[in-house]
C-alpha cells in the first residue's frame, strides 16, 4: 500500500497567518463503528498566535459502503479542510478499498452555533482549504492505521495530521445497516440498525487455557509493500504485496544478512534495543549500518512511538540462490527463533 499522505498548502495574506502555529480544540478523536479518527498537530504550536481547529465527522453506511466526511474549522479565520473516507468492503475477511476524495461538505454543513443558527450564515466568507492530490485507492485491513497529513500551515510549517484506525468491527456494522440510516455528527451516533435477528451470525474466536496478563510480547507488528534505506540510500523494495504479521518480524538485505525486529527485549536470543517504531516507520542502527523500514499503515498497534530491539544475523541468507538478490521478509515465532539459534 502506497503511503498515505495529504498536503494541502494554501496562500494567505501574510498579516493574516503570521506567527500563527496550529493547534487542536479538544483531543482531537473520535469512532463510528470500526473507523477511529485521532488527530495531532506536530510539532505542537510554537507561539502565542494560534491556528485553533475544532473538528468533527459525519458519517454513514449507504448499499454496504462506509462514507465518512473529516473536517476540521477554524471560527477566528472562516476556514475549514478536510477529506472524504470511502471504505468498501472486498471478498477477503476484513479486508476494504480505502479512496480518499474531496470533502462533499460546504461551510453551512458544518455543525451549527444553536438552533437556527448555521456556523456559516454567510458562506461566501469561508474558505475551504483544498488538497493538492489525493492517493490512488489502497487496500486496507483491519487494524490498520492510515496517516495523512491533512493541513500544513504556511509559515510554521506545522502538521495537522490525522490517524485512520480501522477495526474489525465496521465488517459487523456494515453487515447490520440493512438500512442505510447511519449517521455521525462530531462524535454523536444516530443510528437505525436491522433486528438483531436479521444480523448474520459470525463466529467468534476463542482461547482455550488459563488467563494471564497482556505483555509485550503478545502484541504483533505487521509489515508490507515497505521501503528501505541503508545509511540513507534506498534499496529495491520487496515484489511481493503480501503482508507478514507476528510478535517478530523479519527481513534479509543482500550481502547483509536478516534482521529480526521485537517490542520486547529478549535479550537471551540476541535482541538489542537499537532503535524505535513510530507509526509506519522503523530506524535503528546496528554493527554501523543506520536502516530505515517505512510502511504506508502502522508497524505496531496503539498511537505511541516504541523503542524497538533487534537481532542480526550477518550471515543468514535465503536457501534458493535466486532470492539472494533481493529483499526477503517474513515473520518467526520465539520458539522456532530460538530452535534456529541452537542449530
Amino acid at each position: 500500500m502506497l503511503g498515505l499522505r495529504i498536503a494541502i498548502a494554501v496562500s494567505f495574506g501574510a498579516a493574516a497567518w503570521a506567527q500563527s502555529g496550529i493547534t487542536l480544540k479538544g483531543i482531537g478523536a473520535g469512532a463510528a463503528q470500526g473507523v477511529d479518527f485521532k488527530a495531532r498537530v506536530q510539532p505542537l504550536t510554537p507561539g502565542p498566535w494560534v491556528q485553533n481547529f475544532s473538528f468533527g465527522f459525519d458519517t454513514k453506511i449507504v448499499n454496504s459502503y462506509y462514507l465518512a466526511h473529516r473536517y476540521f474549522y477554524d471560527d477566528a479565520h472562516n476556514v475549514f479542510v478536510g477529506y472524504d473516507l470511502l471504505l468498501q468492503p472486498q471478498p477477503q475477511p476484513d479486508t476494504f478499498r480505502a479512496s480518499f476524495l474531496e470533502l462533499g461538505m460546504g461551510a453551512v454543513e458544518l455543525p451549527s452555533l444553536g438552533p437556527g443558527k448555521p456556523r456559516a450564515e454567510n458562506p461566501g466568507e469561508w474558505k475551504k482549504l483544498e488538497p493538492a492530490e489525493y492517493p490512488a485507492p489502497q487496500i486496507v485491513h483491519a487494524g490498520d492505521v492510515i496517516a495523512i497529513d491533512v493541513w500544513v500551515a504556511p509559515d510554521t510549517r506545522q502538521r495537522l495530521i490525522d490517524n485512520v484506525r480501522i477495526d474489525s468491527m465496521l465488517t459487523d456494522a456494515i453487515a447490520q445497516a440493512a438500512q442505510p440510516q447511519l449517521q455521525v455528527r462530531a462524535g454523536l451516533v444516530r443510528s437505525a440498525i436491522a433486528p438483531a435477528a436479521a444480523v448474520p451470525a459470525r463466529p467468534a474466536p476463542t482461547v482455550a487455557g488459563p488467563a494471564r496478563e497482556f505483555s509485550t510480547a503478545d502484541a504483533e507488528m505487521r509489515i508490507a509493500q515497505f521501503r528501505i534505506s541503508v545509511n540513507g540510500t534506498p534499496e529495491t523494495p520487496p515484489k511481493s504485496a503480501t503482508a507478514s504479521t507476528g510478535a517478530l518480524v523479519w527481513f534479509s538485505l543482500p550481502n547483509r544478512g536478516r534482521y529480526v525486529l521485537s517490542l520486547a527485549p529478549h535479550p537471551a536470543l540476541g535482541f538489542s534495543q537499537a532503535g524505535e517504531i513510530r507509526g509506519g516507520v522503523a530506524t535503528f542502527t546496528l554493527d554501523g549500518a543506520t536502516i530505515q523500514l517505512e510502511c504506508p499503515t502502522a508497524i505496531a498497534p496503539g498511537y505511541s512511538a516504541y523503542n524497538l530491539y533487534v537481532m542480526h544475523d550477518p550471515q543468514w541468507q535465503p536457501t534458493a540462490q535466486a532470492q539472494r538478490n533481493f529483499i526477503q521478509y517474513g515473520s518467526v515465532d520465539i520458539e522456532e527463533l530460538a530452535k534456529l539459534m541452537q542449530n
